[in-house]
């Protein structure tokens, strides 16, 4: 992994992972909403739009700007999880880095694509470092991208894979009692079945090499994820926005 974003990831507890992917998150969501404050909406006027219909780079555009926006809102559902029930909010924070995961592969591949199109506008060139490292991160077989991320998009979020589940399972230390499901309360809607995610996060560590202890392999996952994903989104959304202004108009306008 290149020292772009290796100097920002040092490996640390769980719980200190998720508080610093909490002030992460917060950072990053409000540079972007900050980030073009001279206008807050982009058009494309009637007689320009059929010609971008059916033209692969404006669908390909369309299909990355899908997962930006949710990749933007598993981290807002990130921020707004809290409640009384601090089981289901682990629980809760666990589901949409998993879903992060999934939704970073996803769009990488569609950046992937999406590049041809794209080299010739200024910010390809502001944003050359982090660029070259997205694509390198895509390109390598052996990234946490390709090996973690991908993994969790292919065996986990979508559907739990039979392999993954017996893998886990003859590692799951066997102990007086195994928590099976746990709830704060008798009410059906507050069980979390816990076993899962302690498999899910045993095979997520299982995935990353080396002799770091589990809980510094999991912190490692956390901070690749949020890093990447920031990095995504800037680059995405300056390339996006200025290739649509080829064919739009930029203004102020009042959102109801």
């Amino acid at each position: 992994m290149c020292d772009f974003i290796t100097k920002h990831m040092k490996p640390v507890s769980i719980k200190a992972a998720l508080v610093i992917l909490k002030r992460q998150i917060i950072y990053f969501v409000g540079k972007m909403i900050t980030r073009y404050r001279k206008y807050n909406r982009v058009v494309i006027d009637k007689s320009i739009m059929p010609s971008l219909i059916g033209t692969d780079r404006f669908i390909n555009s369309i299909q990355l700007a899908r997962f930006i926006n949710a990749i933007r809102a598993a981290q807002r559902t990130y921020l707004r999880i809290t409640n009384n029930n601090e089981l289901a909010n682990n629980k809760d924070r666990f589901e949409q880095i998993l879903t992060m995961s999934a939704l970073l592969y996803e769009a990488t591949r569609g950046f992937s694509k999406l590049s041809p199109w794209l080299r010739h506008l200024k910010s390809w060139d502001i944003h050359t470092e982090e660029i070259k490292f997205l694509n390198r991160e895509f390109g390598k077989s052996s990234s946490i991208l390709n090996t973690v991320v991908a993994s969790i998009r292919n065996k986990v979020v979508y559907h739990f894979d039979r392999d993954v589940i017996s893998e886990s399972l003859r590692r799951l230390p066997i102990k007086e009692q195994t928590v099976f499901a746990a709830s704060k309360s008798m009410i059906n809607k507050d069980m979390i079945f816990t076993v899962v995610d302690d498999l899910i996060i045993d095979y997520v560590i299982s995935l990353i090499p080396g002799t770091l202890p589990e809980k510094e392999k999991y912190g490692l996952f956390l901070n690749y994820v949020t890093h990447f994903s920031e990095m995504l989104i800037r680059v995405s959304t300056d390339l996006i926005i200025e290739y649509i202004k080829e064919y739009a108009m930029v203004d102020k306008a009042k959102l109801s």
